[in-house]
């Protein structure tokens, strides 16, 4: 081989130098094709999903920023009209108080589902986002109840440990009225000012907790979208 055939040699592609033949200009293009009808779907599925992906999270932000809010605030607006009240209510009060408690209820069993259909993977801390939510629908209903009839069974010593918990809050001289041991108030509706106040405060701190909840979704994928580099690759190559 002379000095030029070597230089070309070293030149050429590898498969050349290996005796391969060249892919003729048809085929470069059908390769082409092939590698773009792949990709192109994919990509669009990608941006299409990722769409859908974002209105999930979104509605899904608002409906536990709107559903705690509002259970929250009803609860409050309950308590301040008891501390305010000259006289007591019973059947008025009783009603509003079901009201609310039910409502949270039905938007704590849908929020539940949705986010079991599309963060069942999802965490929050050490726990699963599903446990998380779990724990908070727990006690927003046990503040909820707090706004009722609390004198009855001494229920604000049974919460007092969740909260405590929970919160790392202990609000609880001025909103436990009747230790246990003593005879309680019949008057159960009627609150005190100390203990609208504290409601008031333990409510604002509990709404502030529902943001770890929004994080966890926001930070999270959710199922049953093609989002990502490792669905983009499964997509255009099933196989890998």
């Amino acid at each position: 081989m002379t000095q030029q055939e070597e230089e070309a040699s070293q030149e050429a592609p590898w498969w050349r130098s290996r005796g391969l033949p060249l892919l003729p200009p048809a085929a470069k293009w059908l390769a082409v094709l092939v590698i773009a009808s792949l990709m192109v779907p994919a990509l669009t599925s990608q941006w299409s999903d990722r769409q859908k992906e974002l209105d999930v999270k979104n509605a899904l932000v608002s409906q536990i920023t709107r559903s705690a809010a509002t259970a929250t605030q009803d609860a409050y607006t309950l308590v301040e009209d008891e501390a305010q009240s000259a006289m007591i209510k019973d059947p008025l009060w009783r009603s509003e108080y079901r009201s609310i408690l039910k409502e949270w209820r039905v938007a704590a069993f849908t929020l539940q589902s949705e986010l079991q259909a599309y963060f069942p993977s999802a965490t929050l801390g050490s726990s699963s986002l599903l446990m998380a939510f779990h724990n908070y629908n727990n006690v927003v209903q046990q503040y909820i109840r707090l706004s009722g009839d609390e004198c009855a069974d001494n229920r604000q010593w049974v919460v007092n440990a969740i909260y405590s918990k929970y919160l790392h809050k202990h609000p609880w001289r001025v909103i436990a009225n009747n230790p246990p041991g003593i005879t309680p108030n019949p008057a159960c509706w009627k609150k005190s000012e100390e203990f609208r106040q504290s409601y008031q405060d333990l409510g604002e701190n509990l709404l502030g907790r529902r943001k770890d909840l929004v994080q966890a979704v926001i930070g999270s994928s959710a199922a049953g979208f093609n989002v990502g580099f490792r669905d983009f690759v499964h997509q255009v190559l099933p196989f890998f």
